[in-house]
Order: structure tokens, then sequence, then C-alpha cells
């Protein structure tokens, strides 16, 4: 008789009470999933919003200049710089983002890019986010050039470009 009781507790106990565990557990694991997503989520756009380069990512390069005087002559020569690569910034995808000084922007980048207060900041961001060049003196078009091209993301769009199209 205790064998009898043994087998038929252990019987019980198996397939069919696993089977109702899993069935009860489905409901449970997808509500897991999806509260893990709307936290992923919601995380994501915190962060996109806080972000002042958020909008550039994967779509250009940024050079992003910090001058504490609007009229300070490397200022000057960093926008003649750039001016200089003529056809070569639009080619590159590179865009350039000066801030005000003291703005409310200003101070995000400089956060963002972890920055502290000198008087003239240049750092050239790439398209995926991250800060590829970083200088307290205005840029040479020539560096600029050199330093993306040497970019694999850069490697990529000029073979792309170079093969026939058909």
């Amino acid at each position: 008789m205790r064998r009898t009781l043994a087998v038929q507790k252990r019987q019980s106990s198996t397939p069919s009470r696993a089977l109702s565990t899993l069935r009860h557990g489905k409901p449970v694991v997808a509500l897991i999933i999806l509260l893990g997503s709307l936290m992923m989520y919601s995380v994501n756009s915190a962060v996109s919003q806080d972000d002042p380069l958020a909008r550039y990512r994967w779509k250009a390069r940024v050079l992003v200049v910090l001058a504490a005087d609007p009229e300070s002559p490397v200022l000057a020569e960093q926008k003649r710089q750039i001016e200089s690569m003529k056809g070569g910034a639009g080619e590159r995808d590179l865009v350039l983002v000066q801030p005000p000084a003291g703005s409310a922007q200003a101070k995000a980048l400089r956060t963002r890019l972890s920055l502290g207060d000198e008087p003239f900041q240049a750092v050239l961001v790439g398209k995926d986010g991250g800060a590829k060049l970083r200088a307290a003196k205005p840029i040479t078009a020539r560096e600029l050039t050199a330093t993306i091209d040497a970019m694999p993301m850069r490697q990529d769009e000029m073979r792309q470009r170079s093969q026939p199209r058909s």
C-alpha cells in the first residue's frame, strides 16, 4: 500500500504538474519580456533627449566647436579650415555644430563630450556618436579629412561610391 501511494504521488507531480506550470508560466514570461522592452525603450528615449547629438547619429559626422568668445581668432580660423574643404565636407557627411557660448546646448555638449571650460574646443564626432578627435586649437582641413577618411565607415562609403552602379 505504501509503495502504491509513493508511485501515485511521483506520477502526479511529474508531467501534468510541469505542463500546468508551463501553461501558466507563459503569460508571466511574456509580461516580463514586455516590461523589459518598455523599460529599454524609455531609457533609450531619455538618453536621446539628453543627447544634443542624437539626431546626427548614423547620419552625419559632426565637428563640435565650442568657443567662449564668438569673435575669437581661433574660432574664425576653424571656420576658414572648414570652408577650405569645399565639397569635401559634404562628401564626408560633415556638419558643423557651434552653439552660442554659455547656452544650454553648449553646456549639454560640454557634458556629453566630457569637456572642461577651456576657451576653445573642437571635437570631431563620428557617425557612431563617439569622439574621434579632440583639440584645444583649430583642426586643420587636412587633419579633418585624414581622420575621417581613415574611419572604417568612411572606407566603406568610399568603396561603395567607387563601384559601378548597375
